[in-house]
């Protein structure tokens, strides 16, 4: 039986991955692989990816 640190653990290692894939992707693609019916346009969504990582390029640089 996995314990819950393990599960917690396990779940963690996902999230990243699929973040790290995410994050590779073209901004285009990152939307259009995000996108569905219910949600945000894929152009809102290419915004929204976009300005987060300008965001995230520029705190990486200022650190």
């Amino acid at each position: 039986m996995v314990t819950r640190d393990e599960a917690i653990t396990a779940a963690a290692a996902a999230f990243a991955e699929g973040r790290r894939i995410r994050d590779s992707l073209p901004v285009a693609e990152a939307a259009r692989r995000a996108h569905h019916a219910t949600g945000p346009s894929i152009p809102e969504l290419e915004a929204r990816i976009a300005a987060r990582r300008a965001r995230t390029t520029q705190t990486a640089a200022a650190a």
